[in-house]
């Protein structure tokens, strides 16, 4: 997933895109197999997820990111990690 999401941040905006604007959807679904053979919860899997989602926040998507979608934010710090990059963006202007 975070190949998939490194690449594609680092290609927007695609040049026929009508906004520049993307969002990182890194919010987990699980699918039946892993509803029927109970391979975690939701919570688990996306508490694995947010930590390397805010690390790549701060480091490879810092210049580029936008909206950034995540499961259970209160388990992670990208809402914090967002008003500190706006705050910073805002100040180049």
């Amino acid at each position: 997933m975070f190949r998939y999401l490194d690449q594609a941040i680092a290609l927007s905006p695609q040049p026929n895109a009508r906004s520049p604007l993307h969002s990182a959807m890194a919010q987990t679904t699980p699918t039946v197999l892993d509803i029927l053979f109970l391979r975690g919860s939701i919570r688990e899997s996306a508490d694995a997820v947010n930590r390397d989602v805010t690390a790549r926040l701060t480091t490879t998507w810092r210049n580029h990111a936008n909206i950034v979608s995540t499961d259970f934010f209160l388990g992670n710090d990208v809402v914090d990690q967002s008003i500190a990059l706006s705050v910073e963006r805002a100040s180049r202007l």
